[in-house]
C-alpha cells in the first residue's frame, strides 16, 4: 500500500492579472486591442491563450505535478487555467496537473 507521493510544484506563481506581476499582460476589455477596444471575446481569448502558454511553461520547467495559482486580490485566471489543463489532459490522458488557487494576504 502507498499512502505518500511525491510531486515537483511550485505555491507561489502568479497569474498576469497580480499586481506584482511583470511582462506582457493579456488584454482586458475596453483597451487598446489592434487599434480598437478590445471587446469581452477578445479578453476571454487572450487569457485562454495565455493560460495555455502556462500550462506549456509547466512542463517544460518539469513542474507537470502541482502548481499554486497564487494572487493578492482576485482569482480571475484560475478558470482559463483549469480549461487549459482540461483540454491537455483530454489530448493526453497521462497528463497529470494539479491545480490550486491560492488567495495571498496582501503585504
Amino acid at each position: 500500500m502507498r499512502f505518500a507521493y511525491w510531486r515537483k510544484c511550485d505555491f507561489q506563481l502568479h497569474p498576469p492579472r497580480a499586481s506584482n506581476w511583470s511582462g506582457p499582460r493579456p488584454v482586458g476589455v475596453g483597451e487598446d486591442f489592434t487599434g480598437l477596444p478590445a471587446t469581452a471575446m477578445d479578453a476571454n481569448r487572450e487569457r485562454q491563450l495565455w493560460a495555455d502558454s502556462f500550462v506549456d511553461g509547466c512542463v517544460v520547467q518539469g513542474l507537470e505535478e502541482a502548481v499554486g495559482l497564487t494572487d493578492h486580490h482576485e482569482m480571475v485566471m484560475v478558470a482559463y487555467v483549469q480549461r487549459a489543463i482540461a483540454r491537455r489532459k483530454a489530448g493526453d490522458p497521462s497528463f497529470d496537473l494539479w491545480l490550486f488557487p491560492g488567495m495571498a494576504s496582501p503585504q
